[in-house]
């Protein structure tokens, strides 16, 4: 127990630090699927995890991104699952800007 107990101020910390609300944090990432799977050719393929946003509550503004190996999956023109990566940026719940493998989309 003592030990649980002694990490509640490391947790709380990290917290803070990644600044992430777990409402406005869930509600960007959840904004940044929608918007890829919106992107895809095939949107009812698309593979898209959840991964740790990262925001910044003073700017209303969260950052999600998927890297290679992250899992976010989607069917090029062939039909082949392709490994993707995706950065995508939430404004006031909104999103705002979408990079899928570094070209602009939003």
């Amino acid at each position: 127990m003592k030990r649980i107990i002694a990490l509640v101020p490391l947790l709380c910390a990290l917290a803070w630090v990644s600044g992430c609300d777990s409402s406005s944090g869930a509600d960007a990432v959840l904004a940044c699927q929608e918007a890829i799977r919106m992107a895809a050719k095939n949107p009812s393929s698309a593979e898209i995890p959840y991964v740790a946003p990262r925001c910044y509550p003073a700017e209303e503004l969260c950052s999600v991104r998927w890297d290679h190996g992250d899992g976010l999956r989607l069917q090029n023109g062939f039909g082949a699952m392709i490994d993707t990566t995706a950065i995508c940026i939430v404004k006031r719940g909104a999103v705002t800007g979408l990079d899928l493998d570094g070209k602009s989309i939003l």
